[in-house]
């Protein structure tokens, strides 16, 4: 690539309270019935999906200007408040393509948790509220939850050539799981 190639410096608008991005490239949303396989009570999400007509669980906004090595892309998913029979609202999680790629969250509003897993089976958790970045190192996959009764809405920030392995991680949930009990989130090994 010759620099007069590369993409022009530019300011994108979030709106920090939706995570809406105006000038997004992509956006996808996520219903409940997207996430079979992921949940502890799969009845429980079945009679939320028939109740409530299959409800957005999240959202995507991204915003790529630069397709080349090097350059990054950013964008917000925003976590409705909810659960599924005990478990809070999560995303799909995954792993990078490139495993050796490192990514940042940083919430916006609301708060949440970020399940981290390797593929050796060690797990944790951190964090995601404002004024707090999390970082999320090569090698772990990611999953986010709310656990708050507002819109979780974070910004995402890693490198275009990292990918997203979702497969990995498809049709079954991550090591740890987040529910409410005595109406807190604790983090539990699943079962």
């Amino acid at each position: 690539m010759k620099i007069t190639d590369s993409p022009l410096p530019s300011s994108i608008a979030i709106v920090a309270e939706t995570g809406v991005i105006p000038q997004a490239t992509a956006h996808y949303r996520k219903r409940l019935s997207d996430l079979r396989g992921l949940f502890l009570d799969p009845a429980a999400l079945e009679q939320r999906i028939r109740d409530e007509n299959d409800p957005v669980c999240y959202e995507n906004y991204a915003f790529n200007n630069g397709k080349t090595e090097g350059d990054i892309f950013f964008g917000t998913t925003i976590i409705y408040p909810g659960k599924v029979g005990l478990e809070y609202h999560l995303t799909r999680g995954h792993y990078h393509r490139k495993r050796d790629h490192a990514e940042t969250y940083q919430a916006l509003s609301g708060r949440g948790l970020v399940l981290f897993e390797r593929e050796d089976g060690t797990t944790c958790t951190a964090e995601l509220v404002p004024g707090k970045v999390t970082y999320i190192p090569p090698f772990w996959a990611h999953r986010s939850v709310n656990t708050g009764k507002v819109p979780l809405v974070f910004l995402w920030t890693c490198p275009v050539e990292a990918g997203h392995d979702y497969e990995a991680l498809r049709g079954r949930g991550m090591r740890q799981v987040v529910v409410e009990r005595d109406g807190c989130p604790c983090i539990e090994n699943r079962p």
